[in-house]
């Protein structure tokens, strides 16, 4: 047909003249040319025929694929899903047809029949049929379905519109909570007959940068427009409707950041709906014309026109002021502001800013809101919400959008403008996988926000720069809000130790006016509680990222670096307490010392946060170096109140100064070859736990003399002020001193030195026993811990019969206490002090003893033990969530397990891994000791699979948590390998046992019964394998 087509349309395009010539002369030419055009229409007809079709299936083709794209985005529309497929089934049938068609063209192979000549007969049979004809019915319900297809996208797509714009429209109406008060009580809706006072006719609405202050100025602004035009007030039997003027401040527009703009365009917009004759409006004017101004200026007095304006105006006026805080010239406009507004009885404002000390001085007394994200959460994560559903990339997976939104919602945490940049970057993603990676961070835009920030630093005078830098990074760098004396304290102090005298320091500290004017936007001060916090997350996230903050800075802005930042905080807090005011000490109030609090409890959090530096590890090392030093600030640390610190806490401030001391020496030796640090850290060496222990007994000593009435306090021991909400002595419970206790045993356990630790807590025992004012009971906890070394040295008979002695002790001082108590005899210790319950303290040596006996095979007598110790606490009303609690059901549900009953223990044990995992972490030792409890009940139980999947988070955990190299790390592979053991898996479990006695053989030795355990699994298993072989 292609080689025809250009022969026929030759033919074609000079027929008419040729038939001009034959059609009068009756000669064979005449004959033969009729002929030819009698074939030429045939086939120009079996063409036009073919080009249809063609052209049917290629428009068929372009509008499926625009209807195919539309399938993405409506494909959970069941009318649009019903309507396609009709259509789909319609092209599908006119396909099948066509194709019919074209293989009627061709002969089957083996046909009688020429090829040639059928193929002739069925082009010949295109000549007496129309295409339109045979395919007008299929065509007709495919344009019908086109037609409908489309009518009905259109009718989806405003579907949406109309419900996106009522969502608006519901935001814009419901901004804020804050924002509903304020429109219920608004001006507009109350009596304008009414007396008026200061209190209904100024507002103040306040709160951090982004919160979303200016939409909130806006809505209020159209709700009152919106509510005057229908609303008419009865003013002195006159019918007026009240006016609207409002004005919004931008420090970086020079045409609205001064008050003159604020009157030019307030007294605009208040002329333009009435001109009050005879005003001095007027003569401002003409006189303005005498003197050829051409603009309103200062030397039109403001001030007065807008006095003499708003008095000679009948109507209620509402004036609505965004953004007060960027005015350059707040400090002087605003009270001339306020004592017009003042003099006007039918005049109401609201003002909306920042917390800054000139506007709260001018405001004080006034109604005022501040607007927090508790108040902004709901209708922004509401914005959020419809934000993503209209993204371009839809996310269909219900799942997948709630885990998007949490993650927006947190990220935002009222946060207008945080939300507004967000959604800005959202509509950029291209996949669902993109929009999970944009919510993981802040939005590119805010970095923007804060950098522009940093670069006005460089326009501020230097002293301003560097007092803004240090209230950033000590505000961000804190791991708590900061108390207003704690900070001025911290601005006061230097990182040179010599220039921290007492007198440097009082008169080096800031005044706070000037702190809450440089501290926006990243730091927000609440009033309320009179602490600096940061005022958004971003802020912090912003400063960690400093790979990003370098590339989005300004070359020449000045920078922050939080690594940097804690280097210096740590510094100037060791500088703090090393003070001898501070250490010598034998009263710390937080009046007298307000830094001491937060340099104790802090300073280690510092230090592991900081870039590696010589003089800091000095530092740090000669600290922790001296004994005295070291002892006194971890028993002020146990002492603090409000700020609770246990035990297991200190202990992990411990290792991780000690870890980061270790990792500078490393840094300093491969880069220097510096030996100067390494004698430093080499200096320092210290047995946190058994300086732990020598705290605990300082504590107890100083308690029995508190008891006793003698208080001698030494230097060791603090006391605090109980104004200041500081109790004077604390005393650690049993169990929390016992857990210490047990992390000692094992570490001497680990080296060998079970008859040395046997040594230390007896010549412990003897001391406290023989402190003046000791009691029975009061040395119980150190018999305790002996039990503890006498049971490592498998002496678990003499481990029992100690404990026992340590309940006889607890019980009879318990029942002393009831006895004293219910004769109603007081003893002389302050209330604020309360010493050791007794009664608690025996039912955790219950707990021991069940311990002991499930060791001895004795299951029932364990079981009776810690039945009777869980029942105890329950009794004295422990929550669930206590750790003694948890204790107790872990070692019950232990009890179980040896008892042969792991169905019974399993409950037991995944109640208390949910308790541990909620109230210490799922990375605490506890709690990994839970799961692997856990894991080998299963296991007894017979589900190996899923002990052997809780085996292998449980080692995953150990090596996180402690190395991979440590006891407990190198055990629980042992536990791994005998679970792939019992199922069958050889190869694998040699692989973890073989790993197990590597570490166990480098760590402990060849001949440690772990090691040796380990190495005879090794041998069973690869015996197995080679008979297997």
């Amino acid at each position: 047909m292609r080689v025809l087509t250009p022969f026929i349309s030759f033919i074609d395009r000079y027929s008419r003249a040729v038939d001009n010539l034959t059609q009068y002369a009756s000669n064979p030419a005449s004959l033969i040319w009729g002929c030819l055009r009698v074939l030429l229409r045939v086939a120009q007809s079996v063409n036009f025929y073919f080009e249809g079709l063609l052209r049917l299936i290629q428009n068929l083709g372009e509008r499926l694929s625009v209807f195919n794209r539309y399938e993405k985005h409506f494909s959970e529309i069941e009318d649009f899903k019903g309507a396609l497929s009709d259509t789909y089934m319609d092209a599908l049938v006119f396909l099948r047809q066509a194709r019919a068609v074209f293989v009627r063209l061709t002969a089957p192979s083996g046909s009688r029949v020429p090829v040639l000549l059928k193929s002739g007969m069925m082009w010949l049979g295109r000549a007496w049929q129309n295409f339109e004809t045979e395919f007008s019915d299929i065509t007709d319900r495919l344009s019908r379905r086109f037609d409908y297809l489309g009518h009905l996208v259109t009718f989806i797509h405003r579907d949406g519109l109309n419900v996106d714009m009522k969502i608006q429209q519901q935001f814009r109406s419901e901004t804020t909570k804050a924002l509903q008060q304020i429109v219920k009580a608004s001006p507009a809706e109350q009596d304008d007959t009414s007396p008026q006072t200061d209190l209904n006719r100024v507002g103040w609405l306040y709160g951090n940068a982004g919160i979303g202050k200016t939409v909130m100025s806006a809505v209020i602004t159209e709700h009152l427009l919106k509510r005057l035009a229908t609303t008419v007030q009865h003013t002195n039997n006159i019918s007026t409707r009240g006016l609207v003027a409002y004005f919004f401040f931008d420090k970086s527009d020079v045409a609205k950041n001064t008050s003159l703009a604020m009157y030019r365009t307030l007294i605009y917009q208040l002329l333009s709906h009435s001109w009050p004759s005879g005003t001095t409006i007027e003569m401002a004017f003409q006189a303005a014309k005498i003197y050829g101004r051409m603009r309103f200026s200062r030397a039109d007095g403001p001030v007065s026109l807008l006095r003499d304006l708003l008095h000679g105006l009948d109507s209620p006026i509402y004036l609505v002021i965004d953004a007060l805080d960027e005015c350059q010239d707040i400090s002087e406009a605003l009270g001339p502001l306020i004592d017009t507004i003042r003099s006007v009885a039918n005049c109401r404002v609201l003002f909306l800013s920042r917390d800054m000390p000139p506007i709260r001085d001018a405001l004080s007394g006034l109604p005022s809101l501040r607007i927090a994200s508790e108040s902004t959460k709901s209708d922004v994560d509401m914005y959020l919400s419809t934000a993503v559903d209209q993204l371009d990339v839809p996310i269909s997976n219900t799942g997948l959008r709630d885990d998007i939104l949490s993650r927006l919602s947190r990220g935002a945490d009222g946060m207008f403008l945080w939300a507004h940049l967000m959604v800005q970057q959202l509509h950029t993603a291209t996949s669902p996988a993109d929009v999970m990676n944009m919510v993981a961070g802040p939005p590119a835009g805010l970095s923007a926000f804060y950098n522009h920030v940093l670069q006005g630093l460089d326009s501020e005078p230097k002293q301003w720069r560097d007092l803004k830098s240090n209230i950033i990074s000590r505000v961000l760098c804190s791991p708590r809000p900061l108390k207003w004396a704690e900070l001025q304290v911290s601005l006061s102090l230097e990182v040179r130790e010599e220039k921290n005298s007492q007198q440097a320091c009082l008169q080096r500290r800031p005044y706070q006016a000037l702190v809450l004017k440089l501290c926006q936007p990243f730091v927000e001060y609440h009033a309320e509680t009179d602490c600096f916090r940061p005022a958004h997350l971003s802020a912090i996230q912003f400063m960690s990222n400093r790979d990003e903050l370098e590339e989005t800075a300004t070359p020449g802005t000045r920078q922050l670096s939080l690594p940097a930042e804690h280097q210096k905080i740590a510094k100037l807090c060791l500088n703090y307490i090393n003070l001898n005011q501070v250490h010598d000490a034998s009263s710390v109030s937080a009046t007298t010392y307000p830094l001491e609090s937060y340099a104790t409890a802090y300073w280690c959090h510092h230090l592991v946060h900081a870039e590696p530096d010589t003089e800091l590890c000095t530092r740090a090392a000669r600290f922790l170096a001296s004994d005295e030093r070291r002892r006194v600030w971890l028993t002020r640390l146990l002492l603090r109140r409000g700020e609770p610190c246990t035990l297991q806490q200190v202990l992990v401030l411990l290792r991780q100064a000690r870890s980061w001391l270790q990792t500078v020496t490393k840094e300093e030796e491969q880069e220097d070859g510096d030996n100067d640090i390494r004698c430093q850290e080499k200096h320092c060496e210290f047995d946190e736990l058994q300086d732990m222990l020598e705290v605990l007994i300082r504590l107890d000593q100083e308690w029995l003399r508190t008891r006793s009435g003698t208080r001698e306090i030494v230097n060791s021991i603090q006391t605090r002020d109980a104004q200041e909400g500081v109790r004077m002595v604390k005393h650690v419970s049993t169990f929390d001193k016992t857990m210490v206790l047990r992390d000692l045993v094992r570490e001497y356990t680990m080296k060998g030195g079970q008859d040395e630790a046997v040594a230390l807590f007896k010549a412990a025992h003897l001391r406290l026993e023989n402190t003046p004012g000791a009691e029975p009971g009061d040395a119980a906890w150190l018999l305790n811990g002996l039990g503890l070394a006498l049971d490592m040295q498998n002496l678990t008979e003499l481990s029992i019969a100690t404990q026992k002695e340590a309940l006889e002790s607890q019980l009879a001082a318990a029942a002393a206490a009831a006895t004293t108590a219910a004769q109603g005899q007081h003893c002389h210790i302050p209330t604020t002090m309360p010493g050791p319950n007794h009664a608690l303290d025996s039912l955790h040596t219950m707990n021991e003893l069940g311990r002991l006996h499930r060791h001895l095979g004795q299951v029932a007598e364990s079981e009776a033990m810690h039945r009777r110790a869980l029942a105890g606490l329950r009794a004295a009303g422990l929550p669930s969530t206590d750790l003694q609690v948890i204790w107790t059901i872990n070692t019950l549900a232990r009890c179980l397990r040896r008892a042969g009953r792991p169905r019974e223990a399993i409950p037991l044990h995944a109640e208390a891994l949910a308790a541990r995992t909620t109230v210490l972490g799922a990375a605490h030792p506890f709690t990994l000791w839970s799961l692997s409890d856990l894991a080998k009940c299963h296991r007894d139980a017979g589900e190996l699979e899923t002990a052997r999947a809780l085996l292998e988070k449980h080692v995953r955990g150990r090596e996180e948590a402690l190395g991979v190299r440590h006891f407990d790390t190198l055990w629980a592979m042992g536990d791994l390998g005998l679970t792939c053991e019992m199922m069958g898996d050889l190869r694998e479990g040699l692989q973890w046992h073989e790993r197990a006695w590597e570490g166990q053989r480098g760590t402990l030795g060849e001949g440690h019964p772990a090691a040796v355990w380990s190495i005879e699994a090794v041998k069973r298993l690869r015996r197995s394998l080679d008979e297997d072989k």
